[in-house]
């Protein structure tokens, strides 16, 4: 398959959007440890509190919600590995940016350059907005199966495989951590070093909308950073990102903690701000773009470097 197939292939899947459709959704989750002998209420008031208190309420009232497919109450004790479903309202997901562009494609792999914003699996407010429903229902004879993640603001390189087999040893590099990842991000400030690095511990905590803090007992995260063009105009500067870990926000923590949030980064920048503002922002306004990556091929086992066209948004593009 070509670009152009490709592309044409992506419109059609999007017009409509797929989660433009009004739908049902049926949400499923179990209770954590932590959240032991807390009562329902507080324990959905303290796991999800951007959902109001008065809903849970009506949907507890109503029958809708159920703990272990029995009806609850708002007083029932919840213990470890409790289920708790309910019905969400007819809902539609937020739009999306389905730009999708087709960078590789063989037998065993399909790479692509992911626009922003875009979720790469259902979450949150996206249950059928994302990358993998929308290359499911475009190319449904493939079963295609995520390597990797990036946030869903964050552009650029995605591989997805074709097989089991195939996911298993690219998904094998990413956890041994022989892939060699390079990205772009802008920056706030005038960076002094050319050269420096982060190795805070990323919590294992998640916060409100999805988010992480640094944590001095957390998983442990390692990144590279290079100078590659200063801004003093617009006080920015523009870095090469090689991270060695892979946890969830890595870069954008540790890029907070150095005192240089990426360009855009509303919410890690001022996280009273993630009270209001969901960590997914509804416009392509997050200077993270993920540009290369070099890994063994499954099949083949010949190491080759991929690379992601850079947006135009950048005030500087390199070579």
């Amino acid at each position: 398959m070509n670009r152009e197939q490709f592309s044409q292939l992506i419109k059609k899947t999007c017009s409509p959007l797929p989660g433009s459709i009004p739908y049902h959704h049926n949400y499923n989750f179990s209770v954590k440890q932590k959240y032991n002998n807390k009562t329902l209420i507080e324990f959905l008031d303290s796991s999800l509190p951007m959902i109001p208190h008065d809903t849970w309420i009506k949907k507890i009232e109503s029958g809708n919600l159920k703990v272990n497919n029995k009806p609850a109450n708002i007083e029932m004790k919840m213990i470890s590995g409790y289920q708790i479903s309910h019905i969400s309202d007819i809902r539609t997901d937020p739009p999306v940016n389905t730009n999708i562009e087709l960078i590789h494609d063989d037998n065993e792999l399909l790479i692509i350059n992911k626009p922003a914003p875009l979720p790469m699996h259902p979450c949150g407010r996206f249950r059928r907005n994302t990358l993998i429903n929308i290359l499911n229902l475009a190319l449904p004879n493939q079963k295609l199966k995520i390597t990797h993640r990036i946030d869903a603001n964050t552009t650029g390189i995605v591989v997805l495989a074709k097989d089991k087999t195939s996911a298993t040893k690219v998904m094998a590099q990413f956890e041994n951590r022989t892939i060699h990842k390079e990205y772009l991000a802008l920056v706030d400030g005038i960076v002094k070093k050319d050269n420096f690095e982060s190795t805070k511990a990323i919590g294992k905590e998640i916060i409100t909308g999805g988010a992480r803090t640094i944590a001095q007992d957390g998983n442990d995260a390692y990144t590279k950073f290079e100078v590659l063009e200063r801004f003093p105009n617009l006080n920015q500067s523009l870095l090469r990102v090689i991270p060695k870990s892979g946890r969830t926000n890595q870069i954008r923590l540790h890029l907070v903690e150095l005192g240089h949030t990426i360009v855009g980064d509303h919410n890690y920048h001022d996280t009273n701000n993630m009270n209001k503002v969901p960590m997914t922002y509804d416009n392509d306004q997050l200077f993270l773009h993920a540009w290369k990556v070099r890994f063994k091929h499954p099949q083949t086992g010949i190491t080759t470097t991929y690379t992601a066209p850079i947006p135009q948004k950048f005030p500087f593009i390199p070579t």
